[in-house]
């Protein structure tokens, strides 16, 4: 997606993405709150010269499609290693292993996990679960899964953005110090 500024008649500047046609456009911005309808929505001639902003809090309302392709994509391309590109990547199989091996996990899940698990296939089989227990990361994919659906409880203290910032920061920085040698 290419980068877009949204700048309002008093001087206020969003800056965000843009998924339509590229250039300049002057038009009335207008929120959309739908659930679902997003391809009728972005084609409906009725918006016609309008800026459309999907102000539901979820695209589809329990999730994106490939959700962990996107994101596996997105810090691939800011430099994060094979490794947490490919922890991001399985994202999705983790979730259909963990049902695999125990259905009580299933029941643990969030409603909107579990919804978009309907959209997402089916608890792996016997041999998708042998081929993934193989991978050098499968640990690790599994811990990052589990880790992900404790942070979901209500009650979980987790550390502040500026913990995973700088993290972040570090893991970059030796990326680059790495790519030098």
């Amino acid at each position: 997606m290419k980068k877009a500024v949204l700048l309002l008649e008093d001087g206020t500047q969003f800056d965000g993405e843009s998924c339509g046609a590229e250039g300049e456009v002057i038009g009335e911005v207008v929120f959309n709150t739908s659930v679902v309808g997003y391809q009728e929505i972005l084609t409906n001639p009725s918006y016609r010269g309008q800026i459309i902003n999907m102000a539901y809090p979820e695209v589809g309302g329990y999730g994106v499609n490939n959700h962990e392709e996107i994101g596996a994509e997105f810090i691939k391309k800011y430099g994060f290693s094979g490794t947490v590109v490919e922890l991001i990547r399985a994202h999705i199989n983790a979730k259909r292993y963990l049902i695999f091996k125990d259905l009580a996990y299933y029941d643990k899940l969030t409603f909107a996990s579990q919804q978009t698990f309907i959209y997402q296939g089916k608890p792996m089989s016997p041999e998708e679960a042998y081929a993934f227990e193989q991978d050098p990361l499968f640990q690790k994919k599994v811990l990052l899964r589990s880790c992900e659906e404790l942070a979901k409880e209500p009650n979980c203290t987790v550390p502040g953005l500026e913990t995973y910032y700088q993290m972040a920061i570090d893991h970059l920085y030796n990326q680059l110090l790495q790519a030098q040698n």
